[in-house]
């Protein structure tokens, strides 16, 4: 089920997915709420908050105004649970997921598949065939996903520490 909130301006595409969250497409004005995302993501890996610095914004302010990125964020109960980022490159044929998330309380639920499922719906509407994500060797848990999720190897895309997974786009 597909439900518009937001201003009449900016309204702000959402779905009810098969893992019980709403998936949003963030919008410029929704700057706030990357920035969050952000935080959220990585609070996980220890980071510290101080890396958030006016040149991320900006680079996150040109992000959301640019039709090539594309952002989600998956919401339960108002509280962001997940997110992914997604760059249309290669001339539009191509996109590249940036990173994907899902907090810890939540995972296994189903959040990360809803997710790639709204964005490839995003992507195959703009008319990109196909999907691709780096992924480190140690993350175990990332491979089996993508895996699952329909992405395969390239062959010869060995890096140091890991290698490009790719998914063709079969839905208009």
């Amino acid at each position: 089920m597909t439900q518009d909130s937001g201003d009449f301006l900016h309204p702000r595409p959402q779905e009810i997915s098969l893992s019980g969250c709403t998936i949003e497409t963030l919008q410029p004005s929704d700057i706030e709420t990357y920035i969050d995302i952000f935080r959220i993501r990585m609070g996980e890996d220890n980071h510290e908050d101080n890396i958030i610095t006016s040149a991320l914004i900006k680079d996150y302010e040109r992000r959301l105004q640019n039709s090539n990125w594309i952002l989600l964020i998956a919401k339960k109960d108002q509280k962001i649970v997940g997110g992914l980022e997604a760059e249309i490159i290669g001339g539009g044929e191509r996109s590249q997921i940036r990173w994907g998330y899902v907090d810890q309380r939540f995972r296994r639920k189903g959040i990360a598949t809803d997710l790639y499922t709204r964005c490839e719906d995003v992507l195959a509407k703009k008319g990109v065939s196909e999907m691709v994500v780096f992924i480190d060797d140690r993350n175990i848990r990332s491979r089996k996903f993508h895996g699952t999720y329909g992405f395969e190897p390239v062959p010869d895309s060995r890096s140091l520490n890991g290698k490009l997974y790719r998914k063709l786009i079969t839905r208009s």
